[in-house]
């Protein structure tokens, strides 16, 4: 890329200042400059070009040449910016739930910020500038919690839901059976109630059949030939059968296959827990809502909980043991260090030693210092 004079770059200023024309596309195709948009851009605000006031003045009583199309788009993107958006009308206020639990102001910041970020903690955290421990501890107080208590009653009860209307859901979802459904059947097999050693055939296969043997009965009469037809040699399948345990082909285990019912016709808990089916590569699923979440829910509502989140694993020891501890570790990093040296010849046993005893004295030495200290 070849570097432009310092005329070179007074003339292409010049030029730019005195066209209407904004942006820097069009000049380097112009004067067939071998320089990149942004390159040209930067120089341009650095030396602080500007166009001159005879193209701004011309500029601005120009009229506005946009097509009646482009003015729509225009009004309606301004119509959506400047039209204020509608407020979701909330009949409970968490200012009354708060000032009945005389909450400080720290509090009432946290309490909003939960409540407005559906009860997650992380993210009133985050909004607030606090760490997830800070926020755990101000959620854990029992003034916070029988504020956030209040409001979730105050708001159910204004949108016309019984807490024990969710407790007996919840325990419905936990007690519905899943055959309502799918189910898997065992049905007899073809061969297990067959009178013949032929097998019994589905329903569709088997009217199939018989249209063939009646159209040539009926051919058969017309000719008015005397070869007779023998009887129809086939049976119907009727899975509704239990298997047969004599049976030779299945050994009485039946056969058995996977019916999805009709979801047209449901029970009303089970329209709540169907949430829609998929045909795809692994065949014809059913989604439901999960017994599970249910299970923690109904866990949370009852409070079966019991403060297991308040139980923590802390073990105790006193300065003394640590410092053996401490002490045993490092000389056990130092033998490991002395064996590597040793074997790679690097420095020889007795240096090694010496120094390895210095480092322990220092060691018991700082050890003691702070004991010292702790008891003083």
């Amino acid at each position: 890329m070849a570097r432009q004079t310092k005329r070179q770059w007074i003339a292409i200023r010049k030029k730019w200042e005195n066209d209407p024309r904004d942006g820097y596309s069009w000049l380097i195709k112009e004067l067939n400059l071998s320089l990149s948009r942004n390159s040209l851009w930067r120089r341009a605000t650095a030396e602080g070009w500007t166009k001159s006031e005879l193209i701004l003045a011309t500029k601005s009583d120009a009229p506005k040449k946009v097509t009646r199309k482009r003015n729509k788009k225009i009004t309606d993107l301004e119509k959506v910016h400047k039209s204020p958006i509608p407020a979701v009308e909330n009949p409970v206020d968490p200012v009354h739930c708060m000032d009945k639990n005389h909450l400080s102001d720290k509090e009432k910041l946290y309490v909003t910020e939960y409540l407005s970020s559906g009860m997650n903690n992380a993210e009133a955290c985050r909004k607030l500038g606090m760490t997830r421990d800070g926020g755990r501890i101000i959620k854990k107080r029992p003034q916070v919690q029988s504020a956030i208590r209040d409001f979730i009653a105050e708001r159910a009860e204004a949108a016309g839901i019984e807490a024990e209307a969710i407790f007996k859901l919840l325990a419905g979802i936990l007690e519905f059976d899943a055959n309502e459904f799918t189910s898997y059947v065992v049905s007899c097999c073809p061969r297990c109630w067959s009178s013949t050693e032929r097998p019994q055939l589905e329903h569709r296969q088997y009217f199939l059949m018989k249209d063939k043997w009646e159209d040539r009965e009926l051919l058969r009469q017309l000719r008015q030939s005397s070869y007779k037809i023998r009887p129809f040699p086939y049976e119907l399948w009727d899975k509704r059968k239990t298997p047969n345990p004599d049976c030779p082909n299945c050994l009485g285990r039946g056969f058995g296959e996977v019916i999805i019912k009709d979801t047209r016709n449901l029970s009303p808990l089970a329209k709540i827990m169907y949430c829609g089916v998929t045909d795809g590569k692994n065949g014809i699923e059913v989604a439901t809502l999960q017994k599970e979440k249910a299970l923690e829910h109904l866990i949370r509502v009852l409070g079966l909980y019991g403060g297991m989140d308040n139980k923590e694993s802390v073990v105790t020891a006193t300065p003394e043991e640590l410092s053996k501890l401490f002490l045993n570790t490092l000389t056990k990093a130092a033998e490991k260090q002395k064996a590597v040296n040793l074997e790679r010849g690097f420095v020889d046993a007795t240096i090694i030693d010496t120094e390895e005893d210095k480092f322990k004295t220092v060691i018991e030495e700082t050890f003691e210092e702070k004991n010292t200290e702790d008891d003083s």
